[in-house]
C-alpha cells in the first residue's frame, strides 16, 4: 500500500466535508492526488485489502472515513481493474451511491471536426456529468 502524506489526508478530509451527496463525494475525491496515486501505484487487490481493513473498524475517524471512501473510489476507477475484486460498498453509508456514481462516469470524449479544407479544425470536448 502506498503511504499518503499529511497534506493528501487533509485533502481527502476536506473533500469529504464539503460533499453533500454521494455523487459530489465521488467527484471531489476522484480529483485528489491521493486517489490518483492509489489508482496508479497500488493494485486492486492491495486496495481491496486496505478497504476491508478500514471498513471493518467500528471506530471511524475524520480521516479514516474519507480514506475508506477514497480507497473504494480508487478500486472502482482503477486503471487496471480486476474483475475478481468486488468491494462491498454497503459497508459505508454512501457507499452504494458512490459506487453507482463511479460506475456511471464516462471518459472525456474529444471529437475533431473539419468544416472545409481552408478552415481550421474545431474541437468539441464533452465532459462527464
Amino acid at each position: 500500500m502506498i503511504k499518503l502524506s499529511k497534506r493528501e489526508l487533509i485533502d481527502l478530509a476536506r473533500a469529504y466535508m464539503i460533499s453533500n451527496t454521494p455523487h459530489s463525494l465521488m467527484r471531489s475525491l476522484r480529483e485528489t492526488e491521493a486517489v490518483t496515486r492509489m489508482r496508479r501505484d497500488a493494485t486492486p487487490k492491495e486496495l481491496n485489502d486496505y478497504y476491508d481493513f478500514l471498513t471493518a473498524r467500528a471506530d471511524r475517524t475524520e480521516l479514516s472515513l474519507p480514506l475508506a471512501y477514497a480507497t473504494l473510489i480508487a478500486i472502482l476507477l482503477h486503471d487496471k481493474p480486476d474483475p475478481a475484486i468486488a468491494p462491498d460498498s454497503s459497508r459505508l453509508e454512501w457507499g452504494p451511491g458512490v459506487e453507482q456514481s463511479a460506475r456511471s462516469v464516462a471518459p472525456v470524449t474529444i471529437a475533431t471536426f473539419k468544416f472545409s479544407p481552408k478552415s481550421a479544425s474545431t474541437s468539441l470536448i464533452v465532459l462527464p456529468p
